[in-house]
């Protein structure tokens, strides 16, 4: 069991036009002070903003210093109105809402007749991206910004780079960001407030240590805008100390809207890459898609629905070192009598002595045919260590496929003005088949995950909002290789091996993994931190239950809520042997070999701990592993404005995560 107790609390000293800053899961605020002519306030002023695209209204009441706040809006375009007795209507016809940001208008009534409109022009129309109303650190992606800029790839990861703190280490997909040098590990996702991890990992789209891998876990065809803070938030945010990313999806409104693209790169436009063969690496990516919605009925019912596809065909050079041709003689007739064996050995530098000593294992090694295993080479011989001529070149040039399909369809309900509700689904579908060095071993991967919440907001009076939301996310992946077809192979499964002549077990990737430029046949890839395999089902769900209550009291803006989500992880790891070999001398010789073992999750046995005597532990469960988990998390916080100038921030957050466990008790646990 552990919990996380967060107190949040700062002081915001700002300038005199700016006003309290209310934070909402989903919504932002428009606030402000009204006055007449002379400064002095108007308090009783009857403030109503309404949807400019759907026609929603929300109406507040100047407080008795003239201050009116509105919160939990969605991003768009609002039109502001306010009246008062003996005080003309003061109309702002349009003032753009970001995601989660707060705009302030303040308004000067002028005396005169209620019946008179005078329109105020604002100069400062266009949702800002940084927030100047708050201490938070982090930045509005708008709707102009999400069409308009460009985009490898249509990934709207590439965006977050835009909030400050914001640090790309790789090609800029999910799990290539980092903000304020913390751990990816840490951010945190959510589509209109629901979670949006690959849940076995925080970023989506990810494939265990092959990384975000696939691009449309929402297409940007969906999205309305979304924003990314990096440090500072409020008590409302948690689950991860990263950055804070929340995905605003388009709705309907009451016009018709759509759209259609599609985006093509292709190889015959690109000049030939350094390390290529006589050829440019081929590719062929092509994007395409569209968007429509609108009105089912007119200021009640909306509708928005949006598919993206994406084909692609990417060629990756690969070049490693292999084994030589004399280094494939040695293997092959050293001992049998025929010339081109001991030929072999003199020029690998391999003495007389060490090479009749290990005759007999040279004959076994030979005996299996893995020497047939490793791809042929060209050029010249290069040495390794102590042994000459015992390498060369090996270039290939493969291709990756990548195929993904992203759909989205949301409706829209305003019962009235009080209470309104909104559906949202988003599936995507990726299968991608990618090569693993130079070997012919692919890296076969498919996800399919999905999205889904519904929405209530409920408004009582003028100074409460409450959204209760329930949601699911899902992120079914697997993760397989594909192995070549290999002549002359004895004894020898190579979907189930790998084999690797650097010294290492674990294979390229993270935690001393890194790469030696060596092919290593076998069908295992790299699963996790610590181990390799051959197979990994992961069917990961999270279930999410979100109040949250807003109230405005006088200069306080409350926030009040909580969130149950249950965690569910089925999965399973099919695994392998992987040899691994000091050096090459020890390969061609059959000798220090170091064989780790790493049995399937999934079928029963029994497990020996060294222990005097040994104790031996029977696992008779079959089928996937089971792991269940949940968090509990409740806040409270508050935007005192002790005065126009000054804003009081102060929060407490509290998460309680469960104890990770197996649905069956099926965890082998000893002492």
């Amino acid at each position: 069991m552990r919990a996380k107790l967060i107190s949040l609390f700062s002081i915001s000293v700002l300038s005199l036009l700016m006003t309290a800053m209310v934070f909402g899961q989903t919504g932002g605020s428009i606030s402000g002070n009204v006055k007449d002519a002379a400064g002095s306030v108007v308090p009783g002023a009857i403030v109503k903003v309404v949807s400019v695209a759907t026609g929603t209204e929300r109406t507040a009441t100047a407080s008795t210093d003239g201050y009116y706040s509105i919160k939990q809006l969605a991003p768009g375009i609002y039109k502001v109105t306010v009246t008062h007795d003996g005080f003309k209507t003061s109309i702002i016809e349009s003032i753009e809402l970001g995601a989660e940001q707060s705009r302030t208008a303040d308004i000067a009534l002028e005396i005169g007749s209620v019946d008179v409109t005078v329109d105020v022009t604002s100069s400062d129309i266009s949702a800002a991206t940084i927030d100047q109303s708050s201490n938070r650190l982090g930045v509005n992606i708008s709707a102009r910004e999400v069409n308009e800029l460009p985009v490898n790839g249509r990934n709207y990861s590439q965006l977050y780079v835009n909030a400050p703190g914001a640090t790309n280490t790789g090609t800029g997909n999910f799990g290539d960001l980092r903000f304020n040098g913390r751990a990816n590990q840490q951010n945190q996702t959510k589509l209109d407030g629901i979670e949006a991890t690959a849940i076995f990992d925080s970023s989506p789209g990810y494939v265990t240590v092959q990384g975000s891998q696939f691009r449309l876990q929402t297409s940007i065809e969906n999205i309305q805008e979304f924003r990314v803070d990096s440090s500072n938030y409020p008590a409302e945010y948690g689950t991860g100390t990263g950055g804070q990313i929340n995905v605003i999806g388009k709705s309907g409104s009451n016009d018709f809207r759509g759209s259609l693209f599609y985006y093509v790169r292709n190889d015959v436009f690109d000049a030939r890459n350094f390390f290529d063969a006589a050829e440019p690496s081929p590719l062929r990516l092509n994007q395409f898609g569209g968007s429509f919605g609108g009105p089912i009925i007119k200021n009640r019912l909306f509708f928005f629905g949006s598919y993206e596809g994406l084909r692609q065909r990417a060629g990756i050079n690969v070049i490693e070192s292999t084994l030589s041709g004399v280094a494939r003689d040695f293997v092959n007739f050293y001992g049998t009598g025929d010339a081109r064996g001991e030929a072999a050995r003199a020029l690998l530098g391999i003495s007389a002595t060490d090479a009749t000593s290990g005759l007999a294992r040279i004959q076994a090694l030979r005996a299996t045919g893995v020497i047939n295993a490793f791809p042929v080479g060209f050029g010249p011989n290069l040495g390794i260590g102590s042994v000459t001529n015992v390498a060369q070149t090996v270039q290939v040039n493969r291709s990756a496929e990548l195929d993904e399909d992203a759909f989205s369809f949301r409706m829209d309900y305003k019962f009235n003005d009080k209470f309104n509700l909104y559906g949202l689904y988003q599936r995507n579908r990726g299968d991608l088949l990618s090569p693993d060095g130079a070997s012919g071993r692919f890296v076969s991967a498919s996800q399919s995950p999905d999205n889904f919440v519904v929405s209530l907001s409920q408004i009582y009076g003028t100074s409460i909002v409450n959204e209760t939301k329930f949601g699911f996310n899902r992120a079914p992946t697997d993760l397989t290789t594909v192995v070549p077809e290999i002549s002359g192979l004895s004894g020898f499964d190579l979907t189930r091996t790998s084999l690797r002549l650097t010294g290492s077990i674990v294979s390229p990737g993270v935690n001393g993994g890194s790469a030696t430029g060596f092919t290593e046949p076998g069908g295992l890839t790299r699963q996790s931190s610590a181990a390799n395999g051959r197979a990994q089902p992961i069917r990961p769900t999270s279930f999410s239950y979100i109040d949250n209550l807003s109230w405005t009291k006088g200069n306080h803006s409350f926030k009040f809520g909580g969130e149950f989500r249950q965690l569910l992880v089925n999965f399973d790891q099919l695994g392998g042997i992987t040899y691994s070999y000091g050096n090459v001398t020890d390969f061609l010789l059959n000798r220090n070999l170091t064989a780790a073992f790493i049995g399937d999750l999934s079928l029963p046995g029994d497990f020996s701990v060294a222990t005097d005597p040994i104790t031996t532990i029977s696992r008779p469960f079959t089928g996937l592993s089971q792991g269940r988990q949940y968090y509990a998390i409740g806040y409270a916080q508050d935007e005192w404005r002790v005065k126009p100038n000054i804003v009081l921030s102060y929060g407490l957050r509290y998460e309680y995560y469960s104890v990770n466990r197996e649905k069956d008790d099926r965890a082998v646990v000893f002492d």
